[in-house]
C-alpha cells in the first residue's frame, strides 16, 4: 500500500481523473480501446460505445475487474457498454447518446475515436458509395455524436471537453495519395473542431483535436507489420520511432479532459517532475517567473536566466525557501540565477548557457520565455534600430540559446525538450496592427520550432511552441488593466475569459517537459481560450 501511495505522489494531476464520466466512441478496438483502459486506470467512469457489442462487453469486464485492484481509488471505476453505429440515422445516434448520458447521469468528456481508413482509389476512381460511407463514419458521425452530447451538457449546465481523434493526413503537411476521402474527412474534422470551439465556449465546453501519426490499430495493423517501415522511420521520422498509443496519445487525452486544460480550446496539447533540470529565459518577471515557480513546485531544479540579476536572486530565494515546506519532496528543489542577455553577442550567450549547464551538470528542458512587445509603429514608420532590437530579442536570442543548449544535450547524449513561448500574434489568425516586428518575430519562432523539431529529433530532442493569448505580464500589464477588456472577452472570446498563466500555461509546459509527451514534437499549441478563433483582432487601445 505504501508503494501505491508513493507512486501516486509522483503522478501528474491529470493521471487522476476520479469520478469523471467519459464517453468514447470506436471503443471496441485499437486506439479507442486503449483510451478507455487508460482513462479507467485514471479513475474515470467509462461509457464505451461502438457497433460490436461483444467486444465492448469484453472491454467492460476487463475494466470492471480493476475494482479488485489494491488501489482503493479504482474500486469505484465502472464502465457501461452502449451500442452505437456512427453511420446510423441521427435519431438512432441521439438515442444511443441518451443511453450513455443516463448511465451515470452526465457526461464530462467525449472522445470521438470512431473512424475507418477505407479503400485506396485514385481521385477519379472513387465510388460514390465508398465516399459516402467514409464521410458518414469519420465526419458526420463525429458531428452528430458531438451535437447530441453537447446539447445535453448545455441543458444540464455541465462544462465539458470534446476531443476529436483526427489524423496527420488532415493537416496541411501529411496528405497520402489514394486517400482522398480519408484526408478530406480528417481535414473537415479539424475545421469542425475549431468552429465548434468557437461556438460552444459560451457553455464552458472545450473542443480540441488530436492528429495522431502511425499507431497500432485496426486501420494501421497491416502497415505496422511491413519490414520496410522501420527503415523508413529511421531515415525520415525526426524522433526515429513510431509510438504506442499508451501513453503517447492517452496522456494527452487525459490532459485535455482535466480541468487544468480549461484554457485550451480550438487546438489541433504535470505536477511531479522531480530532479528535472530546466532553464527558463526571461525568468525575472511575468510568464517566465510564473513558469519557474510552477516547475519548482513540481520538483524541478531551476536555472533562472535573465538580465536583471537582482530580480533573479529574489526569485531563487523564494524557490529555495520551498525547501522548508512540509512537503518533503520539495526539500531537494534548488534554483540558480544566471545572468543572460538574449540580445547579446553569441559568445556571451554561449558563456551564459555553459554556466547554466554547469549549475546542475545537465539541462533536461529549455523554456525560451524572454521577449519584448516593443513600441507601436505603422509599417512605414518602423525605425531600423527598433526593428533589430525586437528581432534580436524575440527570435535570434531564442535561436542562439536553443543552439547552445541543444548542442550540449546532443554531445552529452541527454534527451530533452525545448519549449518556445511564442504568441497568438504569430499565427495566421491573430495579427495586431502596429505590431509588425512583434508578429513577424513570433511567426518566425513558430517556423523555427518546426524545423528544429525535424532536425533535432535524431538526438531525442523535442521542440514545441506555445502561443499564449492575453495573460498578465510586463508586456500586457497596461492592457489588462483596461476596464473595457472584460466586455471584449464576454463578446468575442469563446470561453468568455482571459486566463492566468498558472495553471493555464504552466500545466502545458509541465506536460511538454514530462517524458509522457516524448512523442509530441514540432507543434504550436494555442492557449488563448479560443480568442483568436473568430479572427477579430483586439487593437482598440494599442
Amino acid at each position: 500500500m505504501a508503494d501505491v501511495v508513493a507512486e501516486k505522489s509522483l503522478q501528474l494531476p491529470w493521471q487522476r481523473l476520479d469520478g469523471k464520466v467519459v464517453m468514447v466512441t470506436g471503443a471496441s478496438s485499437g486506439i479507442g480501446r486503449d483510451i478507455c483502459l487508460a482513462l479507467a486506470r485514471a479513475g474515470c467512469n467509462i461509457v464505451a460505445a461502438a457497433r460490436r457489442i461483444d467486444r465492448l462487453q469484453s472491454l467492460c469486464e476487463e475494466i470492471n475487474r480493476m475494482g479488485s485492484s489494491s488501489d482503493p481509488q479504482l474500486s469505484t471505476v465502472r464502465t457501461v457498454a452502449v451500442e452505437l453505429d456512427v453511420t446510423a440515422q441521427g435519431s438512432l445516434i441521439q438515442a444511443s447518446v441518451q443511453k450513455a448520458w443516463d448511465a451515470f447521469g452526465r457526461i464530462d468528456a467525449l472522445v470521438n475515436c470512431a473512424g475507418i481508413r477505407g479503400a485506396v482509389y485514385a481521385a477519379l476512381d472513387w465510388p460514390e458509395e465508398e465516399w459516402n460511407k467514409l464521410i458518414a463514419t469519420n465526419l458526420t458521425g463525429s458531428f452528430l455524436v458531438s451535437k447530441h452530447v453537447c446539447t445535453l451538457m448545455r441543458d444540464a449546465n455541465v462544462k465539458g471537453s470534446v476531443i476529436n481523434i483526427s489524423s496527420i493526413v488532415g493537416l496541411n503537411r501529411g496528405q497520402l495519395p489514394g486517400a482522398l476521402a480519408y484526408s478530406a474527412s480528417k481535414a473537415a474534422v479539424n475545421t469542425m473542431t475549431v468552429v465548434m470551439a468557437l461556438e460552444l465556449g459560451a457553455y464552458k465546453i472545450r473542443v480540441n483535436s488530436i492528429s495522431p501519426g502511425i499507431f497500432k490499430s485496426e486501420i494501421t495493423e497491416g502497415l505496422m507489420q511491413k519490414p520496410w517501415l522501420i527503415k523508413v522511420v529511421s531515415r525520415t521520422v525526426p524522433l526515429r520511432t513510431f509510438g504506442t498509443s499508451d501513453p503517447a496519445l492517452t496522456s494527452l487525452v487525459q490532459y485535455l479532459i482535466h480541468d487544468l486544460s480549461e484554457y485550451v480550446s480550438g487546438n489541433l496539447p504535470w505536477r511531479r517532475l522531480d530532479e528535472k533540470v530546466v532553464t527558463v529565459t526571461g525568468a525575472s518577471s511575468g510568464i517566465g517567473r510564473d513558469i519557474c515557480l510552477a516547475l519548482a513546485r513540481a520538483g524541478c531544479n531551476i536555472v533562472a536566466a535573465a538580465r536583471r540579476i537582482d530580480r533573479l536572486e529574489s526569485l531563487c530565494e523564494e524557490i529555495n525557501g520551498m525547501g522548508s515546506s512540509s512537503d518533503p519532496q520539495l526539500s531537494a528543489v534548488r534554483s540558480v540565477a544566471v545572468e543572460l542577455d538574449v540580445s547579446a553577442q553569441g559568445s556571451l550567450i554561449q558563456a551564459s548557457v555553459q554556466k547554466a549547464w554547469d549549475a546542475f551538470g545537465r539541462i533536461d528542458a529549455l523554456v525560451n520565455s524572454a521577449g519584448i512587445r516593443g513600441a507601436v509603429y505603422d509599417t512605414l514608420d518602423w525605425p531600423e534600430e527598433e526593428w533589430n532590437k525586437l528581432i534580436a530579442t524575440n527570435l535570434t536570442g531564442s535561436f542562439l540559446v536553443s543552439k547552445h543548449v541543444c548542442t550540449r544535450m546532443r554531445d552529452a547524449n541527454v534527451k530533452g525538450s525545448v519549449i518556445n513561448i511564442s504568441s497568438i500574434a504569430g499565427l495566421n489568425r491573430g495579427q495586431l496592427p502596429g505590431g509588425l516586428a512583434y508578429s513577424v518575430s513570433k511567426a518566425a519562432v513558430n517556423s523555427m520550432t518546426k524545423v528544429m523539431a525535424m532536425e533535432l529529433g535524431a538526438y531525442k530532442i523535442r521542440v514545441n511552441s506555445i502561443s499564449p493569448g492575453l495573460f498578465k505580464s510586463e508586456i500586457t500589464e497596461g492592457l489588462m488593466q483596461k476596464t473595457w477588456l472584460n466586455n471584449v472577452a464576454l463578446r468575442t472570446v469563446p470561453l468568455r475569459t482571459y486566463g492566468t498563466s498558472d495553471p493555464a500555461l504552466t500545466s502545458l509546459v509541465q506536460y511538454l517537459i514530462h517524458d509522457l509527451s516524448e512523442y509530441v514534437s514540432g507543434n504550436v499549441f494555442i492557449v488563448d481560450a479560443g480568442a483568436t478563433l473568430p479572427g477579430i483582432p483586439i487593437f482598440s487601445s494599442l
